[in-house]
C-alpha cells in the first residue's frame, strides 16, 4: 500500500486513503451512469445495438404486426453490410510495424529489429489484431469509440518457479488485453475533449471463484457478489440480458473496477485501485505504467463531448426508413398476392371441367381480375434512391460494394476504391494511432516486467520461423512503436497488382513467388531484407572500426557499399588524429579492394585473384578491373582476362606471351635481357659535321656520345 492523506487534509478526491477510495469511486461511477441515461446517450447507444443486430434480434424472421397481424416488418440490414465493407476496407492490409529507438548505434537498431519482431508475434500469435477489430467494430456500428487496455498480468503465463514461503506457483507473466466501449469505461464526462483525461475505470467481467482463490482474504465477499448490482440501474442496454441470466440461473461472473490515475503534479507516483461494486478495495498501488494503459479508438470526435462518433449515426435513420418502404411493399404482396374476380351480382361464373386440366367459364358477362397488389413506381424509385443516399453517407463506391459500372476500366476502379478509403481515412488514422499506442504498450510492458527469459517465435526471413529468447532488457533502447500506413491503393486488389506490375516493369523482382508475395499482400520487406542486412553489418563494423578494431571482410562483401559507408569513420577530425584507428580504418578499406580486385601477396610474391566475375555477376557486384601488368609482361599465373562489357570489344590478346628466357641455343644479351645475341641491337650513325663547318665544330660532333 501507498501512503495516502486524508479527505480532510486535500481538496482532490483521488488522494483519498484506502479507506475512503472505494466508496469515492463507485460515487464516480455512480454519477458516469446517471449522465449517461439522463444525456440520452444510454437510448442512442440502445438503437445502434438493436439496428446492428436487428435480424437477430427479431428472430432472424419475418415479423407480423397490426391488429390482425395484416402487416409484414422485414429488415433489409444494409447498415450492417455497409459497416462491415468500412471494417474490411480498413482492416485489409495487415500493418507494418517499425519500433524508434532514441540512439542510431548497430545495438539499438537490432534491438529495433527484435521488437519488431515481438510486437508482430503478439499481433499474429496472441490474437491481438482480433482486439483491435473488434474496437474498430464498436466504434464503427454503436460506440462512435472504443478503448483497448493493455495491463500486465503477473498471474499468468508460463510457470518459472514457486514461492518459497506461500508454496503458491510463480508465474512469468504476460500481457493481457480487453475491449471496452463508453457503458465499460467510466471517465470524466465533464470534459469537453476526449484528450487530457487524468484517470479512467474499466469495467471487467471476471469469475468470482478465480478471484477468491487469487486473494483469499476476500473470498467471503467475492463470492456473494452478483452480477447485477445497484450501480448499474437504468443501464438496460446489456444489463437486461445479465440480469436475466442471474435471477434465472446460477453465475459465476461478477464486475470488477481497476481506477488507473496518471503520474501527475497531484499524484507524482499515479494510482491503481482494484475494486469491487460495494466499494471494497482488493489492491491500492502506485501505477507500475508510464501512463494509463487504456487506448483510445474513435471514428471521430463529438466536438465539446469526450465522446464519439460515426458514421453509423448518420445511416441510421436512412436505415429506418429504408425498412418501413420494404415493410409497406412486403405487406402489400402478402395482403393481395392471391388472385381475386369480380362479377356482377348474381352472374356467378359456372366451371366445366374439360380434358387436359383446362376448365371452361361460363357467365352473361366477362368477370374481371382484381389488381390490387399493385405498388406505386414511386415507391420503387424512392427505395432506390435511399439506397444511394446510405452508400454516399458510408463513402463506399459500387466496385468496393460488389457492384463495379459496365465498361469501367481497370484504372477507374482502382481510382473509385482509393477515393472510398480516403472517405474513411479520419477512422483509419483513428485505426493506426490505436496499433501505435497498443505496439508501444506491449514493448514496455514487456521491457519493463519480462524479468525472466521467455521464448517467442519470431517470423524470419521467408516467413520462417524461429524461436527466439529474450528478456526486458534486450529491447530497453525501444522507445516508440509506428505504423506504416502506407497508399490507400495498397488495401485494395488492385492498386497491389498495379504495384506489383511496376517492380516488375523495373527488375526489383526477380521470381514469380516475389509477384505473388507483393500481389497478395502488399508487402516489400523481403524485398530489401539482404539489403537492410548489409546495412546493418556495415553499422557493426563502423561501430568496431571507431574502437580501432579491424573486422574480418569476406570475398561476397559488395565493395562499393561497404567502401562508401566506412567513410563515416573517417568523416571526423577526431578519428583523423587517432592513428589506431586510422590503421584499422585503411586496413579494412584495403581489404576490401583485395578481395575485390586480387593483389600480390607480399610473402610469397604471387597474385591472388579477386572476386570470380560470374560470381561477382551473380551477386550484382561490379566486375573488378583487370590486374595491373608489369611494362613487357602478360598477366599473373592463374589470371584471368576480363570478360568484355556489353557494348565494349574484346580485348585481343597475345597469342604466344614474351618470355624472360631467349629460345634455346640463343645466348643472353646483356645488354638487352630477353632478347638473344643474334638480335642484339646495332649501334645508329653518328652524325656528321656538315660540308664546309669549320675544323673544330667537326671534332666536338665527333666526340658526342651517342644518345
Amino acid at each position: 500500500m501507498i501512503d495516502k492523506v486524508s479527505s480532510s487534509d486535500q481538496e482532490y478526491w483521488a488522494l483519498k486513503s484506502t479507506a475512503e477510495i472505494g466508496d469515492a469511486l463507485c460515487a464516480k461511477v455512480r454519477q458516469y451512469y446517471r449522465f449517461i441515461q439522463e444525456s440520452n446517450r444510454i437510448s442512442l447507444y440502445r438503437r445502434a445495438y438493436q439496428m446492428y443486430y436487428s435480424p437477430a434480434l427479431e428472430g432472424a424472421q419475418l415479423n407480423f404486426t397490426g391488429l390482425e397481424g395484416e402487416l409484414v416488418q422485414i429488415t433489409v440490414n444494409d447498415y450492417r453490410n455497409l459497416i462491415t465493407h468500412l471494417i474490411t476496407l480498413i482492416t485489409s492490409q495487415r500493418p507494418s510495424f517499425e519500433c524508434r529507438a532514441s540512439n542510431t548505434d548497430h545495438k539499438s537498431d537490432a534491438q529495433c529489429i527484435l521488437g519488431q519482431a515481438l510486437v508482430d508475434y503478439y499481433l499474429r500469435e496472441k490474437k491481438v489484431e482480433n482486439y483491435l477489430k473488434l474496437a474498430l467494430e464498436m466504434a464503427l456500428s454503436i460506440y462512435g469509440e472504443a478503448f483497448i487496455s493493455v495491463p500486465w498480468n503477473a498471474t499468468i503465463g508460463n510457470p518459472v518457479g514457486r514461492d518459497p514461503e506461500t508454496g503458491v506457483t510463480v508465474k512469468d507473466g504476460d500481457i493481457e488485453l480487453d475491449v471496452f466501449g463508453p457503458l465499460h469505461y467510466v471517465r470524466d464526462f465533464s470534459k469537453d475533449s476526449a484528450h487530457g483525461h487524468y484517470w479512467g475505470i474499466p469495467v471487467r467481467k471476471r469469475n468470482k471463484y478465480e478471484l477468491a482463490a487469487k486473494y483469499p482474504e476476500y473470498a467471503d465477499i467475492l463470492v456473494g457478489l452478483t452480477m447485477s448490482p445497484e450501480i448499474f440501474d437504468g443501464m438496460d442496454i446489456f444489463w437486461d440480458y445479465y440480469r436475466a441470466v442471474a435471477y434465472a440461473f446460477e453465475t459465476d461472473e461478477i464486475p470488477v473496477f481497476t481506477f488507473y490515475h496518471k503520474k501527475s503534479d497531484a499524484l507524482p507516483q499515479g494510482r491503481e485501485v482494484f475494486f469491487l461494486s460495494d466499494g471494497t478495495v482488493i489492491y491500492d498501488e502506485p501505477l507500475p505504467y508510464d501512463d494509463v494503459p487504456v487506448y483510445r479508438m474513435a471514428c471521430a470526435d463529438w466536438h465539446g463531448t469526450p465522446f464519439g462518433y460515426t458514421v453509423g449515426y448518420d445511416l441510421m435513420p436512412v436505415q429506418e426508413m429504408t425498412d418501413a418502404l420494404d415493410s409497406a411493399i412486403c405487406s402489400n404482396q402478402n395482403a393481395f398476392a392471391v388472385t381475386n374476380l369480380w362479377a356482377a351480382p348474381g352472374q356467378v361464373p359456372e366451371a366445366t371441367n374439360i380434358a387436359g386440366g383446362l376448365r371452361l367459364l361460363q357467365c352473361p358477362t366477362k368477370p374481371e381480375v382484381l389488381q390490387l397488389m399493385g405498388t406505386a413506381p414511386e415507391v420503387f424509385q424512392y427505395r432506390e434512391a435511399l439506397i444511394e443516399s446510405k452508400s454516399r453517407l458510408a463513402g463506399l463506391d459500387p466496385v468496393t460494394l460488389g457492384n463495379p459500372t459496365k465498361d469501367l476500366s481497370g484504372s477507374a476502379m482502382a481510382l473509385l476504391q482509393s477515393t472510398s478509403v480516403q472517405f474513411s481515412i479520419g477512422t483509419q488514422q483513428s485505426y493506426v494511432s490505436a496499433l501505435e499506442d497498443v505496439g508501444t504498450a506491449i514493448i514496455n510492458r514487456l521491457r519493463v516486467f519480462a524479468k525472466v527469459p521467455r521464448v517467442a517465435a519470431i517470423a524470419g526471413k521467408n516467413n520462417k520461423q524461429f524461436m527466439e529468447e529474450f528478456v526486458g532488457d534486450d529491447i530497453s533502447m525501444v522507445d516508440r512503436v509506428l505504423v506504416d500506413q502506407g497508399n490507400p491503393l495498397m488495401n485494395t486488389t488492385s492498386g497491389k497488382m498495379n504495384l506489383a506490375d511496376k517492380l516488375l516493369e523495373h527488375q526489383m523482382i526477380q521470381t514469380p513467388e516475389e509477384y505473388l508475395m507483393v500481389y497478395t499482400t502488399g508487402r516489400l520487406e523481403p524485398l530489401y531484407q539482404n539489403l537492410q542486412s548489409e546495412l546493418m553489418l556495415i553499422k557493426q563494423e563502423n561501430e568496431q572500426l571507431s574502437e580501432g578494431i579491424n573486422p574480418p571482410v569476406l570475398i561476397t562483401d559488395n565493395p562499393l557499399i561497404h567502401l562508401k559507408e566506412h567513410q563515416v569513420v573517417a568523416n571526423s577530425p577526431e578519428a583523423r588524429n587517432d592513428p589506431q584507428i586510422m590503421q584499422a580504418y585503411t586496413q579494412h578499406q584495403q581489404d576490401h579492394i583485395n578481395l575485390w580486385r586480387g593483389h600480390l601477396d607480399p610473402q610469397s610474391g604471387q597474385w591472388i585473384n579477386g572476386i570470380d566475375p560470374a560470381l561477382a555477376g551473380m551477386l550484382g557486384i561490379p566486375s573488378p578491373p583487370p590486374p595491373p601488368q608489369p611494362p613487357g609482361m602478360g598477366p599473373p599465373p592463374g589470371a584471368q582476362p576480363p570478360p568484355p562489357q556489353p557494348g565494349h570489344p574484346a580485348l585481343p590478346t597475345r597469342s604466344k606471351p614474351q618470355g624472360m628466357l631467349p629460345p634455346q641455343g640463343e645466348a643472353m644479351n646483356p645488354s638487352a635481357p630477353g632478347q638473344p645475341q643474334s638480335q642484339a641491337p646495332k649501334k645508329p650513325r653518328m652524325p656528321h659535321a656538315p660540308a664546309g663547318s669549320p675544323p673544330g665544330n667537326a671534332q666536338i660532333i665527333a666526340n658526342q656520345a651517342p644518345v
